[in-house]
């Protein structure tokens, strides 16, 4: 009996402080992984934003900001629209309007049939996350915006016309997206791959939930 409490008194303060000790490091990682989110977040307020020139063939991106440049950018589409990312590495950054175009028309064309005799004309708009590079005041920056590509269309018979006018700004996003917690140790994935790993959910969820409330306003307003 002597033994046995002997042994726990040596044993009990071991494991205590184990706990406490795992404990202090969890309340360290979630202090760490929220201010680091919270810088992200402060420091949208001073960046620079997108902007951009559209002719007949091509959509130039470029910075409202002089002191700042363009890097590059990836957009992120809803998975109804393309699982695929679209990069734009060189310069200038530009994109085909004819390749916007397609995948709009693409897409109009899985929801909305023209009867005989019809034709349908307005707007309509696809929601995408932006992640660009850029040189500002010369420190690299990783930046996202997400955004609405608008397009005008005209359907009558077979034809379908999509017009690519312009993209909107919804909002300047941080990354990741929503603050999560991670738990990170011996046999755990690293915690710039979990990171990852949700923010790529996350911005499918808002992209996927933003492009079914645009289509259910189209429906809506097209009767």
């Amino acid at each position: 009996m002597k033994r046995t409490f002997k042994f726990i008194s040596m044993v009990l303060p071991i494991i205590i402080s184990i706990i406490a000790l795992v404990i202090s490091f969890l309340s360290y990682q979630t202090s760490k992984q929220s201010y680091d989110y919270g810088v992200n977040k402060d420091m949208m307020i001073y960046t620079p934003a997108i902007k951009e020139n559209v002719d007949s063939l091509n959509i130039l991106f470029f910075l409202n900001n002089e002191n700042s440049e363009l890097q590059g950018i990836s957009i992120t589409f809803p998975n109804d629209i393309t699982d695929s990312p679209l990069l734009l590495n060189s310069k200038p950054v530009e994109l085909s309007t004819f390749y916007l175009e397609t995948m709009a028309r693409n897409y109009l064309s899985k929801f909305v049939k023209v009867r005989d005799s019809t034709e349908l004309f307005g707007t309509f708009a696809i929601p995408v996350m932006m992640d660009y590079s850029a040189i500002v005041y010369g420190f690299p920056q990783q930046l996202r915006e997400n955004r609405l590509l608008v397009f005008n269309f005209n359907l009558y018979d077979d034809i379908t016309n999509v017009t690519f006018t312009n993209s909107f700004l919804k909002g300047r996003c941080g990354y990741p997206l929503k603050m999560h917690y991670f738990y990170t140790g011996p046999f755990s994935s690293p915690l710039r791959s979990k990171i990852k790993s949700q923010d790529q959910k996350d911005v499918q969820e808002l992209l996927m939930n933003q492009l079914e409330e645009l289509r259910n306003s189209f429906n809506s307003n097209k009767m």
